[in-house]
């Protein structure tokens, strides 16, 4: 048994398999009442509670207490079936191998989750030392220039005091605030496989696996997150495209856009534009993507009836 200390789930991961095991079926047949079985994932909770995935013999008067039965009936299913160990580790211990197994999965879930987030935050650590070797470079020139040395401090500290404003406000959807969580349990019903039968207890249910960070429900919430991302860009882009076929006011002429190319890796997007003067004249009008509102106020509205 590892004594290596890993994060254990708030859940006992049974698999439907364990109970064709014939140590297990063997259990249900000699403790009837399905009183074995109680006991088994009764012990199974004990050791979830323990950062080990063992107990001490000398709590077992205490668990048989809490399982509401007696001593010789939680010694006989820990020590006649096989489904537990004992061991003698600083005192006789027991483990569940059953239930070791059964967490693999859940451990190599918690440690690619773990890589992804130091990976993500080794990436914003180099990013942010990148812009900061920048602008220190570009603030030094500038200050040599004006020779006003304590330039370079104070607007690092001034660009510092924004980058936090923006990256506390860049993510502006939590679950905590109720509007956002409404949009977020509207989203999940439409993705239910199943129609929910009490909405309010559901909505409370998921509430509680988001404040517990149940991983599942996470992972459900991280794809909303994805969700409306992908739809406001796909929202953007639409209107960029809507622009074909649309007069556009330029230098006192309307022009009509025949064409409209989206370059999304230079973040910047093209009109061919069309108009006549004796003859056809054609132009190519590149705009950056944070001019798109500035061009829409150059379409040609039609009068509405």
């Amino acid at each position: 048994m590892s004594n290596v200390i890993k994060k254990l789930p708030k859940f006992i991961p049974l698999q439907i398999a364990l109970f064709d095991d014939i140590r297990v079926k063997r259990l249900n047949k000699e403790i009837t009442n399905c009183s074995g079985l109680g006991i088994m994932i009764g012990l199974y909770s004990q050791l979830l509670k323990n950062p080990r995935l063992c107990c001490s013999y000398d709590d077992i008067d205490i668990i048989a207490d809490e399982l509401r039965t007696s001593v010789p009936m939680v010694m006989t299913v820990i020590e006649k079936y096989n489904l537990f160990e004992v061991i003698e580790d600083n005192g006789t211990k027991f483990f569940s191998p059953i239930l070791n197994l059964a967490l693999e999965p859940y451990w190599d879930v918690c440690e690619i989750n773990k890589i992804r987030s130091d990976i993500a935050t080794e990436k914003r650590k180099q990013k942010k030392k990148q812009q900061l070797e920048e602008l220190k470079k570009l603030m030094s020139i500038e200050s040599s220039r004006l020779n006003l040395p304590n330039v370079i401090e104070s607007n690092i500290i001034e660009c510092n005091l924004i980058e936090n404003k923006v990256s506390s406000s860049s993510n502006n959807i939590f679950w905590k605030n109720k509007k956002d969580f409404e949009i977020f349990f509207d989203w999940l019903k439409v993705n239910q496989p199943n129609p929910i039968k009490n909405e309010r207890y559901y909505k409370k249910t998921i509430l509680e696996k988001l404040a517990i960070g149940d991983i599942k429900t996470l992972e459900n919430w991280e794809d909303f997150l994805t969700f409306k991302k992908e739809e406001k860009e796909r929202i953007f882009f639409t209107r960029i495209e809507k622009l074909e076929s649309q007069l556009i006011l330029i230098e006192n002429n309307y022009r009509y856009i025949s064409k409209v190319e989206i370059n999304r890796e230079q973040k910047e997007f093209t009109l061919l534009t069309l108009y006549f003067e004796e003859k056809e004249i054609t132009h190519l009008v590149k705009c950056k993507f944070e001019q798109l509102e500035k061009i829409e106020k150059l379409i040609r509205k039609d009068k509405c009836s």
